[in-house]
């Protein structure tokens, strides 16, 4: 979203700072990942590290979404001035990301759909893009928050030890509603 407030970086330090001495932060049997807007995470760690002898580490960061390439050294394929690379999220501190959120599922299916109309086919083409996104972001260490849709889950085959597990869902919203454009069902959410 938008920040509500004209200096983006004090208005982050503030929503951190109040939750995590909130007391959510501090429970012994629960970790809280607040995931943020690439701008916004720099700012978001450095708060978590100041308030980390209150908190006592149970407060992660993550990024929203990461490209399904990665960088490596000999191996980039070029600048990614507009991507996310998961390993470079994973070396300014995030340990989260969210993958397959309703944005990015509407942005890869406009694309497709510009070059073709069967609608399964430019299904099975997002969700095998959103999957080498959550492999780029399981091979650089980060953990997923990754969105079903209602098309069979990335995670159906073999991960290599990684046992999803479906821990929620999002709210259905009614049309017209303030939650927004009316969602005909529920997708699963799955943190591995």
């Amino acid at each position: 979203g938008v920040c509500p407030e004209a200096n983006p970086v004090a208005w982050v330090r503030s929503v951190m700072t109040s939750v995590m001495n909130n007391g959510a932060a501090r429970r012994p049997d629960m970790t809280l990942t607040i995931m943020l807007p690439e701008a916004l995470l720099v700012p978001a760690l450095e708060t978590v590290r100041e308030l980390e002898p209150v908190t006592g580490g149970r407060v992660a960061i993550g990024c929203q979404s990461v490209h399904r390439e990665n960088v490596a050294k000999g191996g980039n394929f070029g600048a990614m001035t507009t991507f996310r690379p998961a390993v470079a999220m994973k070396q300014i501190g995030a340990s989260w990301t969210i993958i397959g959120h309703c944005e990015e599922r509407r942005g890869y299916a406009a694309i497709l759909s510009a070059c073709a109309s069967d609608g399964a086919a430019i299904s099975r083409a997002v969700d095998g893009f959103l999957r080498q996104s959550l492999d780029c972001a399981l091979a650089s260490g980060l953990k997923v928050l990754y969105w079903h849709s209602r098309s069979p889950s990335p995670f159906s085959s073999a991960r290599g030890g990684v046992k999803p597990r479906t821990i929620g869902a999002p709210p259905t919203w009614p049309s017209g509603s303030a939650g927004g454009r009316g969602s005909p069902s529920p997708r699963a959410v799955t943190s591995c």
